[in-house]
């Protein structure tokens, strides 16, 4: 993924911190967008979402607890990065406990910066490939199990066209395979003829005519 897709969210009440973040985000390749008024940051939050969010942990009106709060209740995977300059025991323990990413004391150096941000965006990628994984893996075994159920109804059905039609019909509608056909053995001429077909033309369903020592 390309840093400039990366979406950055940058909250703190001192001006010169958000300004001096946006430029240096800007020049390591990074886009943000941020916030003097940690207020306007909640609300922006409601109808938004980043991939990475920097935020001041002590703000007047809304804290950057109550952002990071707002936005794991919504179940975001964004990366979290809180910075103050009131670093407690009790404060770095709450953050955790929320899944806060980092905790960075102020006054901090922007190589810091950059090198939890670029730490942050690795695993957040790596979470997301982790969830697209699973969730091939789970449609791989739905997929298998629906097989393994077609087989066993197999068993019951004695004429093999109802078997082969079921065969196509649920690779179709459950795995969503497109163009498929089911040939069998025709012992009087020595040749495989199609018995059923989904999503081919009746001249291509027919041209498949070859026997058993045939090229394919």
């Amino acid at each position: 993924m390309e840093k400039s897709t990366i979406s950055i969210i940058v909250v703190d009440d001192e001006k010169p911190i958000v300004d001096t973040m946006l430029v240096f985000l800007s020049r390591i390749g990074y886009q943000a967008k941020g916030f003097y008024d940690s207020d306007e940051a909640i609300k922006y939050l409601d109808t938004h979402s980043f991939d990475v969010m920097f935020t001041d942990l002590m703000m007047p009106k809304v804290s950057g607890m109550d952002l990071v709060k707002k936005i794991k209740d919504r179940g975001d995977d964004t990366q979290i990065v809180i910075f103050t300059g009131y670093a407690t025991t009790d404060s770095a323990i709450e953050a955790i406990q929320f899944g806060v990413y980092d905790y960075i004391r102020k006054p901090f150096k922007l190589d810091e910066i950059k090198v939890t941000l670029n730490r942050a965006v690795e695993k957040l990628l790596l979470k997301r490939e982790n969830v697209f994984l699973n969730k091939r893996i789970e449609k791989m075994l739905a997929d298998i199990t629906m097989l393994y159920d077609i087989s066993n109804i197999f068993y019951q059905l004695e004429n093999f066209s109802d078997v082969a039609e079921m065969v196509l019909d649920t690779l179709s509608e459950g795995i969503s395979i497109r163009h498929a056909a089911i040939l069998k053995m025709n012992a009087d001429y020595g040749r495989y003829q199609t018995i059923c077909q989904r999503g081919l033309s009746e001249n291509l369903a027919e041209a498949f005519l070859f026997s058993k020592d045939d090229m394919i």
